[in-house]
């Protein structure tokens, strides 16, 4: 493998037998041996280190550990914040794209890289905690909306929906079929 679509074909490859056997999944346990080692051998054809070459990598930990030294945070909170940045941007690339051949492509995307490095820019640029809040916005956002108070808590979703009907329902229908089964 030379380039990053090597690595994508592999895994697409890789990816068309694992969902064919999610889609199929194997009725034994040699069925799924068998699917598992396929799996297995699929991805030991990806050579990553090919596609990722060392010095590339090496350059942008070079540049997280510089990044963390000037803010004052470890390595490890520039790559977490690295990682929360990336997931919202990568995740609008990733909506709707989630199926067979086509997810592997894109969940293994060369662009992965470009959005890691594009967050390491903002925290050099703007500074570690200005962007944690830019990328921490939209999961505090949700936060806030999950216990908003002008929404409703389960418990009166619950008994608005009419659940407690439902459940009593159930429970009479399991209560006699327990019943039924006594007397034969």
């Amino acid at each position: 493998m030379r380039r990053a679509d090597d690595l994508l074909d592999a895994v697409a490859d890789a990816s068309k037998r694992t969902a064919t056997a999610f889609d199929t999944p194997p009725l034994s346990v040699n069925g799924l041996r068998e699917t598992i080692r396929e799996t297995r051998d699929s991805l030991a054809e990806v050579d990553v280190a090919s596609v990722l070459p060392e010095v590339e990598l090496r350059g942008l930990w070079d540049r997280i550990g510089t990044a963390a030294q000037r803010q004052g945070v470890s390595a490890f909170d520039v790559s977490g914040l690295m990682t929360l940045g990336s997931l919202d941007r990568v995740g609008k690339l990733w909506t709707g794209a989630l199926s067979g051949a086509q997810a592997a492509g894109t969940l293994l995307d060369r662009h992965v890289l470009d959005h890691y490095r594009s967050v390491l820019g903002d925290i050099e640029e703007r500074g570690f905690y200005p962007s944690l809040a830019t990328a921490s916005r939209p999961y505090t956002e949700a936060v806030w909306r999950n216990f908003a108070a002008d929404r409703p808590t389960l418990t009166e979703e619950f008994l608005a929906t009419g659940g407690v009907r439902r459940t009593w329902g159930r429970a009479r229908a399991w209560i006699r079929t327990r019943s039924r089964r006594r007397e034969v």
